[in-house]
């Protein structure tokens, strides 16, 4: 026994002066939003690398805290498995309801924690504050448009990620509007919304490789800067696509001249240019400035692209004014806001419009008039012609459990007896374009008081929940949702997920979810717009190159409705020919049908009134029942899910 003892406070003494290391820790390095710079209310990227110094594989879970975060806030939690002296980054994704200023990341073990990063740097962004982020250069690129002020609408433009893109039951709120906005012609006035406003410029620097790889995580910012060192391959894919989608969905991408001019060949840039072979594409607007030199801009979706001829860092000092007004002029620019900013409403309308339906309201008043003679008048005359009126206190209440449970009998099996799950999204993209991005309203119907978990799969991006019942109410320093909203969501290997999902009887449970979709080499098209006053109002080619079928299309050319015709996979139309045709009868269920005709009815509007988000141009409008969101419940369910794609020819 001495000699344990003496073994013990020997080995003890050996680790104090270091000559048996004690046990490894790992660390944490947290970045928030874009070197601290993010936006309340938007999805916040949180890149953490984790360094396991240690002697064992670490399988655990990340979870992100702040003490600026209110109680009802959304809780996060991310799996990770890193194995002995690996170094991992990872990037996570939370949507913080307030300013928070200082923000953790804990790393656990069952119920051990095994380390904690913190990220004290964090700074909002206000609505009338514009942010620019630069990837490359020399460290101070743009250096001169630092803290420029610049003149913005009062009203900021939806963001890529919004409230007012998923909001149902306000048109404004919070100082975001859903009304569209488009930018004035540069470098003149913009047509702001109601008054002007002064805002700041802000700048930051980020290495490729911190890029994040979730295109909603780009709605932080406002003109992403890709300097002249930036080639393809330095990159991620996933940064590509998700910048790509960014751009569609009203961001605003700036690429710097000089450099090797070969890098704007790779895949990547060639979709996005706006000149092609030394020559402007359609609808392509040049800029000009003498002292410092040209830039192309063209819309592409609901947002932009700007090619310079001219590496910003080589800008010389006394030009730097000049260069500064050119920038500012840029980043003052709004893009449109996506199509789905004034569609919130239509979107959870149209996986509203089910077959879930009360009985037939005949059905209820012959139930109960039935139920109320044989309760008062049948059963009073045979108890009294048996002269047994006494047992008037046991027939009562047998009359009324039967008809109790004849109630709930009708009403389950009036479609009472089905787990539904509807599903309606929109994507706004371009011609051209091999990624998008869908927003899909999602609604669960159970006829059980019970849990669910929400498997909503590798390519989403986002999730939120949302209350049929209730307002949004301004709480925490942003507008949320209230009554019992908070959710548990889970990314495990980028696989998004919705735990403990509960819903009572004959209840419905909503949420709205973001979700990245391959399509294929997207769409081609070559139309010609016809004379005014011409029929058909425009001729040429629209090719699907996509693996979508589109049961219904609606060709909308300046507002007027083309053509109606069914698209599919590698299809070809003519549109002089289906434009001639007599009637069109998309092939619809009646659940299908349902949802298609409050998607169709919200995005009319847009194409074909004047001043529509869609309503100048070639814009193609597509339906199809394909699976954009493929979220899976824990339990079979019918499901239904029609979705609207908006494709800028």
């Amino acid at each position: 026994m001495r000699q344990w003892i003496i073994l013990v406070l020997l080995a003890g003494l050996l680790c104090g002066i270091g000559i048996i290391p004690a046990r490894a820790e790992p660390t944490l390095a947290v970045s928030v939003g874009f070197d601290g710079y993010y936006r309340p209310d938007t999805l916040v990227p949180v890149a953490v690398t984790v360094n396991n110094t240690g002697g064992a594989t670490i399988r655990g879970e990340l979870r992100i805290r702040s003490d600026d975060f209110p109680d009802g806030m959304d809780s996060y939690r991310y799996p990770v498995t890193i194995a002995r002296g690996a170094t991992q980054l990872r990037f996570l994704n939370i949507v913080p309801a307030s300013f928070a200023h200082e923000i953790s990341v804990e790393l656990w073990n069952d119920r051990r924690k095994l380390a904690t990063g913190r990220f004290s740097r964090c700074q909002e962004i206000y609505g009338q504050d514009r942010l620019i982020a630069i990837v490359g250069g020399t460290g101070s690129t743009l250096s001169y448009v630092n803290g420029q002020g610049i003149k913005v609408p009062s009203d900021p433009y939806p963001r890529a990620w919004d409230l007012s893109r998923i909001n149902a039951s306000q048109q404004e709120y919070g100082g975001y509007s859903s009304r569209p906005y488009r930018g004035g012609p540069y470098p003149g006035s913009m047509p702001g919304i109601g008054s002007a406003t002064t805002g700041s410029v802000h700048l930051t620097y980020l290495p490729p490789r911190m890029l994040p790889d979730n295109p909603e995580a780009y709605g932080n910012v406002d003109l992403l800067l890709l300097s002249s060192d930036i080639t393809e391959n330095v990159l991620s894919a996933d940064a590509q696509k998700a910048i790509a989608i960014w751009v569609a969905n009203g961001g605003h991408l700036l690429l710097a001249g000089g450099g090797v001019a070969a890098r704007f060949e790779a895949p990547f840039f060639t979709g996005l240019l706006p000149v092609r072979n030394g020559i402007p594409l359609h609808g392509t607007e040049t800029l000009n400035n003498p002292a410092i030199g040209r830039g192309w801009t063209r819309p592409l979706g609901a947002g932009r692209v700007t090619l310079l001829d001219f590496d910003p860092d080589t800008v010389r000092v006394r030009d730097s004014l000049q260069a500064a007004k050119f920038f500012g002029k840029l980043v003052e620019r709004n893009p449109q806001s996506p199509i789905t900013a004034g569609l919130g409403g239509g979107l959870q309308s149209a996986v509203g419009v089910n077959k879930l339906k009360p009985p037939n309201l005949t059905l209820i008043v012959l139930y109960l008039i039935v139920y109320l003679i044989l309760l008062v008048p049948v059963n009073y005359f045979v108890l009294r012609r048996l002269d047994q009126r006494e047992l008037a206190w046991l027939t009562t209440p047998v009359i009324v459990l039967v008809f109790t449970f004849g109630a709930y009998g009708i009403g389950y099996a009036t479609k009472g007896n089905r787990l539904v799950f509807n599903v309606a999204g929109i994507m706004e993209t371009a011609a051209g374009q091999r990624d998008g991005e869908v927003t899909s309203s999602l609604l669960l119907f159970s006829p059980v008081r019970t849990t669910y978990r929400l498997e909503l799969g590798r390519d989403a991006l986002l999730v939120r929940g949302y209350d049929v019942n209730e307002e949004p109410s301004y709480r925490g320093g942003g507008y949320r949702e209230t009554g019992g909203q908070q959710i548990n969501i889970v990314q495990d290997d980028d696989r998004l997920a919705v735990d403990r999902v509960s819903v009572s009887q004959w209840d419905f449970r909503r949420f709205v979810a973001a979700y990245h979709v391959n399509l294929g080499n997207g769409f081609t098209a070559s139309i010609t717009p016809g004379a005014p006053g011409a029929v058909p109002r425009a001729a040429g080619k629209i090719t699907n190159n996509t693996p979508l079928s589109f049961k219904s299309c609606l060709l909308y050319q300046d507002g007027a409705l083309v053509a109606e015709f069914a698209l599919g996979r590698n299809q070809t139309v003519d549109v002089a020919a289906v434009a001639k045709s007599s009637s069109f009868t998309p092939a619809f269920s009646e659940d299908e049908q349902n949802i298609y005709d409050v998607l169709k009815n919200a995005i009319m509007p847009q194409a074909s009134s004047r001043g529509g988000r869609l309503a100048s141009g070639s814009v193609l409008v597509g339906f199809t029942t394909g699976s954009l969101a493929p979220a899976q419940l824990n339990r079979r369910a019918v499901r239904t899910e029609v979705n609207a794609v908006v494709v800028h020819l």
